[in-house]
């Protein structure tokens, strides 16, 4: 057993806990990670991290680049180097989120 007094979690204005609306949460596993692995994700898994950001009300999901295949090379890099509009929906689906998609 611990000697350690418990101290109380403090809530509410004025404590350290507390919601905090002008706090915004972004993802980019995807986008980011695709700098390890050539941005080559089963569409499977971009879907998965999707699902799960939305699910954890996170604000910002970032799921590639829209970059120009005339710069990166397709058979270099996989789909979420140069994402468009098509790749995004077949991922987010015809739901509209709260979530945005910078």
């Amino acid at each position: 057993m611990s000697n350690e007094k418990q101290v109380p979690l403090k809530t509410g204005k004025g404590g350290w806990v507390h919601y905090r609306p002008e706090i915004k949460l972004l993802d980019c596993t995807i986008r980011d990670g695709g700098l390890i692995n050539d941005h080559k994700f089963d569409e499977k898994l971009v879907k998965t991290v999707f699902d799960t950001c939305v699910a954890a009300g996170v604000d910002y999901i970032e799921l590639g680049y829209k970059g120009s295949k005339k710069i990166f090379s397709p058979s270099k890099s996989g789909p979420w180097k140069f994402c468009d509009e098509d790749d995004l929906r077949r991922i987010v689906g015809k739901n509209r989120q709260k979530q945005r998609l910078p």
